[in-house]
């Protein structure tokens, strides 16, 4: 019972989360494809990349993702804090 009364309600991002996951993504496929082709830095960007937007979806919690069916079960069992940790 104690657990469940420590859960915190995190709002979505609306409008601004939307925005900053959008500009976010596509900065971070630009400098992405800008990096020489087939180099190994681009391997190890395109890797770092995938974590910074797994980051920035759980900060800016667009509306989109946030209210998702999946996401939404998982927030539901464990509470918003430890889903954004996640």
């Amino acid at each position: 019972m104690s657990i469940l009364r420590r859960q915190v309600k995190l709002a979505d991002g609306g409008g601004l989360g939307f925005a900053v996951t959008v500009a976010s993504g596509v900065a971070l496929i630009l400098t992405t494809v800008l990096v020489p082709r087939g180099s190994v830095v681009q391997a190890r960007m395109a890797a770092s990349a995938i974590g910074c937007f797994c980051w920035v979806l759980a900060f800016a919690r667009p509306q989109g993702f946030w209210e998702a069916g999946s996401v939404k079960n998982w927030r539901e069992m464990f509470g918003d804090r430890p889903i954004v940790r996640i």
